[in-house]
């Protein structure tokens, strides 16, 4: 059996998503009474204790597989959402509009 855990955003209801993990793809009785829908084995955790959360059966048809790594996703998780990815960060610093005070001396 392949086991992996991966970051993946989770969508609750219809406005909203959270940060959860991959930890295996579903199987045995689970698999077969969804009648053999490829489903994932989702550990959502709770903010901003990650070691208290839900396990969920997911179609996998229904999440969005992240670049960022597991270690990035707790981070993201344990901070609350204050601490992100640098390749984000770096996006977010460049939608800032640079003035006198804010703009980086040129080389």
């Amino acid at each position: 059996m392949k086991r992996r855990f991966r970051n993946l955003p989770l969508r609750f209801a219809k406005w909203f998503w959270s940060v959860a993990f991959q930890t295996a793809n579903t199987s045995g009785e689970v698999f077969r009474r969804l009648n053999g829908r490829e489903m994932l084995n989702v550990f959502l955790p709770t903010t901003p204790n990650p070691t208290s959360g839900f396990l969920l059966f997911v179609p996998k048809d229904d999440v969005v597989f992240l670049d960022m790594s597991v270690e990035e996703g707790i981070k993201l998780v344990i901070s609350a959402g204050m601490v992100i990815p640098p390749d984000r960060a770096v996006e977010l610093a460049e939608a800032v509009p640079q003035t006198e005070d804010t703009a980086q001396p040129s080389t």
